[in-house]
């Protein structure tokens, strides 16, 4: 039920045509069956996304911006747990403010990985009839090292 309520959520974004600055369209989410034809032990759901931004690496202001945008679903969704990885050209070092030597990657494209948690009060909601959304989380973000 719960994997069903945040693809709706998604669905409910705008697609490429209606988006604002900045992007973050439908299209660029996949809601991954979690009851596959086959025989396999999940323990949840996925819901993946992934897109290609020009020069977020030279304007960090516009990716906090996205990150942003990206927590609003968030809190319109159901999760325990949710990670984006941004892979940057190596001419970004330094330019992020982040050391590159910190990145796990390659020379070439150095990555970061943020992650959000929910708390405890968080997930309270999950259970109720009808559930709440996940609305309290820690963000672990690898631009300020918390």
């Amino acid at each position: 039920m719960l994997y069903e309520l945040a693809c709706g959520e998604i669905r409910k974004l705008p697609d490429f045509e209606r988006d604002v600055w900045p992007f973050l369209p439908r299209e660029i989410f996949h809601c991954i069956d979690p009851e596959p034809s086959i025989t396999v032990d999940f323990r949840g759901y996925v819901i993946v996304f992934g897109m290609a931004v020009k020069e977020i690496n030279r304007y960090p202001a516009e990716w906090e911006d996205r990150l942003r945008k990206f927590e609003d679903l968030l809190a319109r969704t159901y999760w325990t747990r949710a990670t984006v990885q941004l892979w940057a050209p190596s001419y970004a070092d330094g330019q992020l403010g982040i050391d590159p030597s910190s990145t796990v990657g390659s020379n070439h494209f150095p990555q970061w990985q943020y992650l959000w948690e929910a708390d405890a009060e968080g997930l309270s909601g999950l259970s109720n009839s009808p559930p709440q959304p996940t609305r309290t989380w820690t963000r672990y973000d690898p631009m300020t090292r918390s």
